[in-house]
Parts: structure tokens; sequence; C-alpha cells
């Protein structure tokens, strides 16, 4: 059997098998793309469109919705990617764990939401989807300090830094992402006065309708970058 280390360095490059693939070139997949607190799962629940199940390797949770997650270990993992039945997959080396899918975490035919981090983004499209966009969600840097408090309430120091981290990273990619234009990237922010709204732009975003990136994007993302600098 494979450890972490060797599926790691493999999740870049793996491919799913050939039924899975002919299935997957029916679903277009949206990327939901932000740092820890800012309201994603929030949001694409509100929609009521299909969200991408997650398997995971990771202890199972009180807030996880057994709707979306379930569990397997890491064996278990190693063998379904042995036999290319998983759509994709992703390994968490500093906490032994691993995410991933398989068709039945998918509804053909329909636009599918999925909660990505950034980084896996551009390896999405090679495993086989209809299509794949990617939409990054924002928030007021207030509100988000208030979910933020919620979020690491009942858990550890080194998980609040590892989460900040990978909030660091994923906004600097969003950034990336509108300074260069691409057109399969959009910018939602989760403002709580204006929910509905945000729910609206990520529906018509799923269906490939055009959603205009807010022209407060880069400046709301600067002040979550500059809160970032004095969290730890």
């Amino acid at each position: 059997m494979k450890s972490l280390e060797q599926l790691a360095s493999e999740e870049k490059t793996y491919l799913p098998g050939g039924v899975v693939q002919k299935e997957m070139s029916h679903v277009p997949l949206v990327c939901v793309v932000g740092g820890v607190g800012v309201g994603k799962n929030y949001l694409m629940h509100l929609t009521n469109l299909p969200i991408v199940g997650t398997m995971t390797s990771r202890p199972k949770r009180e807030s996880d919705d057994p709707s979306v997650y379930s569990y397997y270990t890491n064996d278990e993992f190693a063998a379904m990617i042995e036999r290319r039945e998983l759509v994709q997959y992703a390994v968490d080396l500093p906490n032994d764990a691993m995410y991933g899918s398989t068709l039945k975490n998918y509804v053909i035919d329909m636009p599918n939401l999925a909660d990505v981090w950034h980084w896996s983004v551009v390896e999405l499209p090679e495993k086989g989807f209809k299509s794949v966009r990617a939409v990054s969600i924002i928030t007021p840097v207030k509100q988000w300090q208030e979910q933020l408090k919620s979020r690491f309430a009942d858990r550890d120091e080194n998980y609040r830094i590892a989460r900040l981290a990978e909030a660091k990273k994923s906004l600097s990619w969003s950034k990336e992402q509108i300074i260069a234009r691409n057109p399969t990237h959009t910018v939602i922010i989760n403002d709580k006065a204006s929910t509905v709204d945000s729910i609206r732009k990520l529906i018509d975003f799923a269906y490939e309708n055009e959603v205009a990136i807010p022209d407060n994007a880069l400046g709301l993302i600067d002040d979550m970058l500059n809160f970032l600098e004095y969290a730890n």
C-alpha cells in the first residue's frame, strides 16, 4: 500500500478510470474557493444546487453535515485510488488525512458546487468534467472576525494557525485571478446585508451567466490580507 507521502506526490497527475471520466463529462463543476469562515458552505446550501459530497479520512466533527461527509480510512482511499475509482483526491499531510470524491458524490447533467482548495482548481479540468469554473467568496473584515471567532471557539491553536495560513494563500490566489482577468473566475461578497443577492449571483454563475466582479473586490481582499498580518 502506498504511503500518504507517495499519494500526495501523485495527486496532481492522478486521472480517474475511463468509465468515471465518461460520466464526469456530463458534470459542470463550480469550484467555490475561500478562506476559513467566509461562509462558503452557508451560501452553497442556500442555493439548493447539488453540492459535491466529501469523502474524508479525518475524524468526524460535530459540525459535519451528514448529507455531505462520508468517512473512510487512508488504506481504503489508497485502494480506491489504485482502482482509479475516485474522481479526484487531495492529501492533507500535516493532519494525516485525505479528501476525495467518487461518482456517487455528483449529480449528472446539473451544475455541481464544490468547496475546494484554491490550488486544486487548475488540476480539476484534467479529471474529465464538462467544464470547471471558480468563484471566490470573500467577506467584510468585521463580519469575518465574528465568523472566525465562532469557527475557532472549540479548536486548538495549531488548527487556527494552519487555517489562517490557508486563508492567506486562498486570498492571494483570488487576487491573482482578478488581476489576470480570468474569464472562468468571479468573486462574490458574502455580506449579511445582501445575502439574497449573493445567492442569486452564485446560482447565475453556476448556470454560466455572467457575474461581474465587484468594484471593491480587490480592496476587500487587501483588507482581509491586512487583517491576517496581525491575526497571529
